[in-house]
């Protein structure tokens, strides 16, 4: 594909793993066949760190390695970035205290992106959640209209399962049927420039 940007939103590992874990094994393997083809065409890789139980440190640092031969970051802490001409914003799931005060500085800034990438818990797309009252360290629960005021394009993040997008906000979903009974289509988006 000729994609200028890779995202991954979060999730990429399902558990703590053991050293001689098969999950590891697979992962790896990935990385080895797609390093090679995103290091020869100049593509960027980009992955967002998803549930502490999944991705936590130092989990994805068995990834290392692999960002000294392909341009790849990995984002534990919200991150803006410009790749060309795009503003990008990346919203990992961190454990705040209060969610705007700690992103002031961009979501709340009334910055806009053209495009939000991240992991974690849009409130209309899970409502199984419900937002807290209560001022404490969690990881925080976003709506709709906060990330439609801060992105002209779309904002999308891993974490739910299933697809669910409400125009330009929403959820990718898991790539694969993996767990939890998911019978769902599964798959990845490709964004070319303001079409999804």
């Amino acid at each position: 594909t000729s994609s200028d940007l890779i995202v991954l939103a979060g999730d990429t590992l399902d558990a703590k793993f053991h050293a001689s874990s098969d999950r590891i094994t697979i992962l790896l393997d990935l990385f080895d066949y797609i390093t090679p083809m995103i290091a020869s065409r100049n593509k960027k890789l980009r992955i967002i760190y998803g549930t502490q139980s999944h991705d936590g440190y130092p989990q994805l640092q068995i990834l290392n390695p692999y960002m000294s031969r392909m341009d790849m970051k990995i984002i534990p802490h919200v991150t803006e970035e410009v790749v060309g001409n795009t503003t990008i914003l990346y919203i990992p799931e961190e454990i705040i205290s209060d969610k705007h005060e700690y992103y002031k500085d961009t979501l709340y800034s009334g910055k806009k992106y053209d495009y939000i990438f991240g992991h974690g818990v849009i409130l209309e797309g899970m409502p199984m959640v419900k937002e807290s009252k209560t001022k404490m360290r969690s990881t925080p629960k976003l709506k709709v209209g906060e990330l439609r005021d801060a992105v002209k394009y779309y904002a999308l993040f891993g974490h739910y399962h299933e697809n669910w997008i409400d125009k330009n906000v929403g959820y990718i979903g898991s790539i694969s049927l993996f767990r939890h009974g998911e019978n769902k289509p599964k798959g990845w988006y490709l964004i070319d420039g303001k079409s999804l």
